[in-house]
């Protein structure tokens, strides 16, 4: 009789309080074991993760490192004996319902180690009636035990999720999607796209006008959706969340904790250094004067007509 293949799924967590306890119901449908790497949480994400039997805490005390945090992962996974077949997914990722009875499904277990697992990821909007921007992703790994994320991409952010063993093989699901909830809450989108600016300017110096066109924000969602060809999501994709009463439309109201670093990251190196990224979505002012900044007056972005039109953003 043939060994069993576990199936893990591998996922970086830092206040995701917001989506957690569906992100953590949902996988548990499927997952044999969750790890979880912790960022230093100041929600209260640990709590939610320490109520789900199969999930395994792992600790990330080091600064932003996305390479890093999937070394911390890989390792935790493979201490778990066994053929494994290892899926990366952020807790704002959710794999469509129809896996519980898509033969796509059981033909994973006949995959050879070392194959690859891609997967359409889709982009819903808040009604959860529509999608835009699928994008292709490698977010599975038929496990050989041996190829390493080094090998494959060592990025510090937007890297690679696992490895991509040499010559590898590589299995494609087509009616399995994996739906991305990130732009479900529009504050949410935009903090996290100000904080995206905000530590490539820091990290790696980057010119203001490319951190404008790869990060740039929106007036307002339906402005931003506007943009895109909405495609109608399909009933299957969450019917079977239902039936088991699982509930992926009421999400809490999340904590912005990009924007607590970006306040840290103007009191280190000052206003001037991003007045010209696309920022001022924010009140700097104000926010520092709620978080205890003193003299926060020194957080108020001054821009000048011409600075506006040298950044190309709008008045």
């Amino acid at each position: 009789m043939s060994e069993k293949i576990k199936l893990i799924c591998i996922t970086p967590v830092k206040n995701e309080s917001w989506i957690l306890e569906k992100f953590l119901t949902a996988t548990s449908l499927w997952a044999d074991h969750i790890i979880i790497a912790d960022q230093k949480s100041t929600d209260n994400s640990l709590e939610i993760a320490g109520k789900f039997n199969k999930v395994t805490i792992v600790k990330n005390e080091n600064s932003y490192n996305e390479f890093e945090r999937t070394k911390i992962l890989l390792k935790a996974a493979r201490k778990i004996d066994g053929k494994k077949i290892i899926f990366a997914l952020d807790a704002d990722e959710i794999f469509t319902a129809n896996f519980q009875d898509s033969p796509e499904w059981e033909t994973i277990h006949k995959l050879n180690e070392g194959t690859v697992i891609l997967f359409d990821r889709i982009n819903i909007n808040a009604e959860q009636d529509k999608y835009f921007g699928k994008l292709k992703m490698v977010l599975g790994l038929v496990d050989d035990g041996i190829s390493t994320i080094e090998s494959t991409s060592q990025a510090i952010i937007h890297n690679i999720r696992l490895p991509w063993p040499k010559n590898a093989d590589y299995y494609y699901f087509k009616e399995i999607k994996v739906i991305h909830f990130d732009y479900v809450i529009p504050e949410r989108t935009i903090s996290k796209l100000i904080w995206y600016q905000c530590f490539e300017k820091i990290k790696f110096n980057h010119s203001d006008n490319y951190l404008l066109e790869k990060y740039k924000t929106f007036e307002s969602i339906d402005e931003f959706l506007a943009t895109f060809s909405l495609i109608d999501t399909k009933q299957e994709w969450f019917q079977g969340y239902k039936n088991k009463k699982i509930d992926l439309t009421s999400l809490k109201k999340t904590f912005l904790w990009w924007d607590d670093e970006v306040l840290e990251m103007i009191d280190q190196h000052g206003i001037e250094r991003f007045r010209n990224l696309d920022i001022t979505r924010i009140n700097w002012v104000n926010l520092a004067l709620e978080k205890g900044y003193s003299n926060p007056e020194r957080f108020l972005i001054k821009r000048t007509l011409i600075d506006k039109i040298k950044s190309r953003l709008k008045k």
